[in-house]
């Protein structure tokens, strides 16, 4: 063979190698990390039910059920999350929550859930926004207390940022402003709710708000979450409701009762807003 013949062979070579490569990274991102972004509407807010994530909107005192974004192919959905992509970089936004066995964090694709995470605790709660992502542990009835609260890395790491256990995780949920700040209520056992307690990104306490007695008037919290700068509680099973959480100074109190649609039971629920941090203690 020629030297021009050679080389025009080790030229097309090298050009097939790097189409093949090219070709194998846009597959790769393309259908196992890229996500479809689900945009954030006016007004909106998501619920899980049975194993579908819905669509909630509310509008003054009327909240109507917008139907179905995603059923996903198990029994049941425990917890529900909305937040960017992070661990590939993209600010696409989407649902994130857990399975039981094998214990693991999964992620909505915009067609499918794929596994993301591992870990040997289950994680029933979640609670995110922006690059921000939470899943919190609570212990079994008349078991040792070993609950936690951990943050999901880009690296795929579940790191237990709070490991308090002075008292117990009264309602099954938590929520995420876009300071990266988790809020949560606390009480000496379920169904005695003293506290709405806010901790930093790092797990630091930096609010505590003394919860009043009508928290522990009612039943079967699961869900808390933001709209319209007001943060909200989801409770009851027929019918459910969301009430507002009024803060005054170092104080907490539940607001009057909104419906919600009584089509169905919801087990968590979040939002989709940048949510404001409040330090000050002032809703």
């Amino acid at each position: 063979m020629g030297r021009s013949n050679f080389c025009k062979a080790i030229y097309s070579f090298t050009v097939l190698i790097l189409q093949c490569n090219f070709l194998l990274a846009q597959n790769f991102f393309g259908q196992e990390d890229s996500v479809i972004d689900i945009p954030c509407n006016t007004n909106s807010f998501y619920g899980a039910s049975s194993n579908t994530i819905r669509e909630l909107q509310i509008n003054g005192q009327n909240i109507v059920d917008l139907g179905i974004i995603t059923t996903a192919p198990f029994p049941s959905i425990l917890a529900m999350a909305y937040a960017n992509d992070f661990m590939n970089g993209s600010t696409n936004r989407t649902f994130y929550s857990s399975v039981v066995a094998p214990a693991a964090i999964i992620k909505y694709t915009g067609t499918s859930w794929v596994t993301i995470a591992t870990d040997s605790l289950i994680y029933a709660n979640a609670g995110g926004y922006g690059d921000y992502l939470y899943f919190q542990h609570i212990s079994p009835v008349g078991q040792i207390n070993d609950q936690c609260i951990s943050r999901l890395l880009p690296n795929g790491v579940l790191q237990k940022i709070f490991t308090d256990t002075s008292l117990t995780f009264t309602v099954a949920d938590l929520e995420v402003d876009s300071a990266g700040n988790v809020y949560f209520l606390r009480g000496s056992f379920i169904g005695n709710t003293t506290e709405l307690t806010v901790i930093d990104s790092s797990g630091n306490i930096i609010n505590s708000y003394n919860a009043d007695s009508t928290f522990n008037t009612l039943s079967f919290f699961f869900g808390i979450f933001f709209m319209n700068n007001q943060l909200y509680l989801a409770h009851g099973i027929i019918p459910p409701v969301i009430r507002p959480l009024i803060i005054t100074g170092n104080s907490v109190s539940l607001g009057p009762p909104i419906a919600l649609p009584n089509v169905t039971s919801y087990k968590d629920m979040d939002n989709c807003y940048q949510q404001p941090n409040i330090p000050s203690g002032t809703a």
